[in-house]
């Protein structure tokens, strides 16, 4: 992850939690951190219209006592050391992409919240981070306030994963966090009777999910060194792949799942696929969104 790193906060608690993480993390890779907050337009325009003051004034009020209320975040949070603060009105996404884009963020550390705290997916404006957002995007919960002590990865052995994984093992408590390697498929032999098509032998599964593990394994071994040897490889076998990786998550306590996105040429915007969708909307851990080349 190059540059620094970004917090948007709007005062909720899971806002909160990202304010810790944000600042562990900038001080982990040894970056500068900078906390945001956006005031939407639309609320000042109904202020100026219930108060006797030009929209001028309430504007450079409203500024004025957030940098103040965003101060006091910090500091509730034990986060006095921010490189910088940042308050602004308008479209909060809109807002918070064009910082990023301005100071060449290496993250962005959103709170992670919908209609509740369990599944959902991410709010309006933390959905549309994720994807239009120029970096990579962390999107935390308040039930997750420690470090990541779990960090699950899933792994496609596609050119594009490479990115993918080499961001979980920079997510991982250095201090014993572990990293989890899954690998979801469906059984490709229960689609078909294969009898009948020239085999020597009957194609027997355990053999294929043997060397699917196995390749895996390959994977985790070649980042144990980077990993301290924190590293495990499982393979999950289930034909809808976001739906085994995000239940592993709530079944064994996950931390931080991390996927990855993909910007197609012409696009303004990062593509979820399938999996990665799934996993936002339903897992119940903190989410990494990586963006393809990072």
């Amino acid at each position: 992850m190059a540059g620094d790193v970004i917090v948007a906060t709007d005062f909720s608690p899971s806002a909160r939690v990202a304010i810790g993480h944000a600042a562990r993390i900038a001080s982990d890779r040894g970056v500068g951190v900078h906390a945001a907050t956006v005031v939407d337009s639309d609320h000042i325009a109904t202020l100026a219209s219930s108060v006797p003051l030009s929209r001028e004034a309430v504007e450079k009020q409203v500024i004025e006592r957030t940098k103040v209320l965003l101060r006091q975040e910090l500091d509730d949070a034990g986060q006095q050391a921010i490189t910088s603060l940042h308050v602004s009105i308008g479209r909060p996404a809109d807002a918070i992409e064009d910082l990023c884009e301005r100071l060449g963020a290496g993250l962005l550390v959103l709170g992670y919240h919908g209609k509740t705290e369990r599944g959902r997916g991410p709010g309006t404006v933390a959905g549309r981070c994720v994807r239009h957002a120029p970096c990579d995007v962390l999107l935390t919960r308040r039930s997750h306030a420690r470090s990541f002590k779990r960090v699950v990865v899933g792994v496609d052995f596609s050119e594009e994963g490479r990115g993918v994984i080499r961001a979980a093992a920079g997510m991982a408590d250095p201090s014993g966090g572990e990293i989890v390697l899954l690998h979801a498929h469906a059984n490709p032999f229960d689609a078909l009777d294969y009898t009948g098509f020239g085999f020597d032998e009957p194609v027997r599964y355990d053999d294929f999910n043997q060397a699917i593990q196995a390749d895996l394994d390959r994977v985790a071994q070649s980042m144990s060194a980077d990993a301290g040897g924190r590293v495990s490889a499982e393979v999950l076998v289930d034909a809808h792949y976001g739906r085994a990786i995000a239940g592993w998550c709530t079944d064994h306590a996950a931390d931080l799942v991390v996927v990855g996105t993909r910007r197609k040429p012409g696009l303004r915007y990062w593509l979820l696929g399938s999996t990665a969708e799934y996993i936002l909307k339903e897992t119940e851990c903190a989410v990494l969104a990586v963006r393809d080349g990072h």
